[in-house]
């Protein structure tokens, strides 16, 4: 396998002329709105095409929203978003690092899940994950010491990155 965005893509595409509705509009109707993240949107500025792999514009508290939705197994304020079972999905290990021909620079070394890398295991099972932005945000979900965290950097590549969160986490730990 090689990392290629492409295939969040074409999801979103199908997505679209499977609802006929514009992924924006589900998005917002399926997660966003139930999560209350206002300030989150994948919308482009000039009004083109939605990329779902190009990410959305948020903020951080809507960010931490999605991660506790996602610690708490697809629940949010007593509101079941996203299966369980989904998030299960989300959080396995799809592709053994030993299987990736190419990653990012700072995802080299990780296996892949569905949209992060897992960025620990546990007995051969997931149990943190990533999904690092090239634009210096980093989301980190521990689902087996249960907490999320969300920094952002400016400037720094992204191995320096991983390397700071493995600071932080060790502190944490």
């Amino acid at each position: 396998m090689r990392y290629n965005p492409i295939g969040i893509g074409i999801a979103g595409r199908v997505l679209e002329v499977v609802t006929k509705k514009k992924f924006d509009q589900i998005i917002q109707q399926r997660l966003l709105r139930p999560l209350g993240m206002r300030n989150t949107t994948f919308s482009t500025i000039d009004a083109s095409a939605v990329n779902p792999a190009d990410g959305a514009r948020s903020t951080a508290d809507d960010y931490m929203k999605f991660l506790v939705m996602l610690l708490n197994k697809g629940q949010h304020n007593g509101q079941q978003i996203l299966s369980e079972a989904s998030v299960n999905e989300l959080l396995q290990t799809q592709q053994p690092v030993d299987k990736i021909k190419y990653a990012p620079q700072g995802a080299q070394h990780f296996s892949y899940a569905l949209g992060s890398w897992v960025i620990e295991t546990n007995n051969g099972k997931a149990t943190a994950f990533s999904s690092m932005s090239f634009g210096g945000t980093m989301p980190i979900l521990d689902i087996s010491k249960k907490y999320a965290l969300l920094f952002f950097v400016k400037d720094l590549k992204d191995e320096p990155k991983v390397n700071t969160y493995l600071k932080i986490k060790s502190s944490l730990d």
